[in-house]
């Protein structure tokens, strides 16, 4: 009987998750893939994200939202990869876990289904953790090192058990630290992890071998670490607290009006510190033809024009554009076409109407 081999991509908010996945999907040649993107908020930008970089046109792609696949997605999860699986096109499954996954609970579901059902016709390859190296050195350094975490204790332990259950640690932006600080990173993640192989990265960019022919994930020689252990008594404490997803949530923030650049460049100068991580697509009065891709994680901010708006090109291109993807008329405004700023905002401790009023305030007069 045919089985087909997953691979799980985790890692935390703004590592590069989806980056890798972009990149995986470009160079792949002879595999015919299917691809399952799991993202925390009702809006799952990284699969737009997967789909706008125009690299699955062979691959089927799986949308979950609104929950983590460890977690409250977890049995659905497993029904959607048997049936992928019985699928004859199918050969192998790229899945992108949301970035508040605990890969354990992802692993511990592969094991209670094998042996519900000695039958299944796929099995957990390999656990790839993508760690953003910047701002593991700007933000959880001293606190992984020293296992003292503090206000973000949660977090820090979420970072550290992504950082352990894998087999391959991809180590990425690379080129935002110098030798020595990239040294120190590396030292406290080999405290965590001494027996995955480390790849380093820039923007995303691996070797595609790495990740299909590395050695298979051992879940049993995981669980047997201390740290695991420590990661079942806080699980525990926090269903007992009923916190979830680490006490994490999330909103979207939609509006057709554009944003004044000017207005916008100043609440970035003082983006709120309570937001993780943000991401989405937006536009400015000043750039009307331009989609603008907002990716914020940590202090890194980034806003990068990546397309033009349908409502931006000919009448020719529009109606070809139409007649391809008729779901573009179904939300198209009078005035502004498909042009929307739709921003999944992530967090915890936050005001969602200040942050909604802060950036109305961005909106063009």
């Amino acid at each position: 009987m045919k089985k087909v081999s997953v691979t799980i991509i985790t890692g935390y908010l703004g590592s590069g998750k989806t980056t890798v996945m972009n990149e995986l999907l470009r160079k792949n040649i002879d595999k015919k893939m299917a691809i399952v993107v799991n993202d925390l908020g009702s809006v799952n930008i990284d699969s737009e994200l997967i789909k706008n970089a125009k690299v699955i046109e062979n691959e089927t792609l799986l949308e979950m939202t609104g929950g983590c696949i460890c977690c409250t997605l977890r049995a659905k999860f497993m029904q959607e990869l048997q049936e992928i699986a019985m699928r004859e096109d199918i050969d192998s499954i790229l899945v992108e876990a949301s970035g508040v996954s605990n890969p354990t609970g992802i692993c511990e579901g592969f094991v209670v289904y094998e042996k519900k059902f000695p039958q299944l016709t796929f099995y957990l390859n390999n656990v790839v953790t993508v760690v953003d190296a910047s701002r593991i050195y700007d933000e959880f350094l001293e606190e992984i090192r020293d296992d003292s975490p503090k206000d973000d204790a949660d977090i820090v332990h979420l970072i550290m058990d992504q950082i352990e259950f894998c087999n391959l640690l991809i180590l990425n932006k690379c080129d935002l630290l110098n030798a020595k600080q990239l040294s120190q990173v590396k030292e406290v993640i080999r405290g965590l992890q001494p027996e995955a192989e480390i790849i380093e990265s820039v923007q995303g960019k691996i070797d595609i071998d790495v990740i299909f022919n590395c050695k298979k994930f051992d879940f049993d020689k995981v669980l047997s670490s201390s740290t695991y252990q420590k990661s079942l008594d806080r699980d525990e404490a926090n269903e007992a607290n009923g916190m979830d997803d680490f006490g994490i949530t999330s909103f979207v923030y939609k509006e057709v009006k554009p944003f004044n650049y000017n207005k916008f460049m100043q609440f970035i100068d003082d983006y709120p510190k309570c937001l993780i991580r943000s991401k989405g697509y937006m536009w400015f009065s000043q750039h009307p033809k331009l989609i603008q891709l907002l990716e914020q994680a940590g202090k890194n901010i980034t806003i990068t024009p990546i397309s033009n708006w349908v409502a931006a090109l000919s009448k020719s291109e529009r109606n070809e554009m139409f007649e391809y993807y008729p779901e573009i008329k179904e939300n198209w405004h009078e005035e502004y076409g498909d042009r929307l700023n739709e921003l999944v905002l992530i967090g915890r401790g936050y005001d969602q109407r200040d942050i909604i009023n802060a950036l109305n305030n961005c909106l063009d007069d």
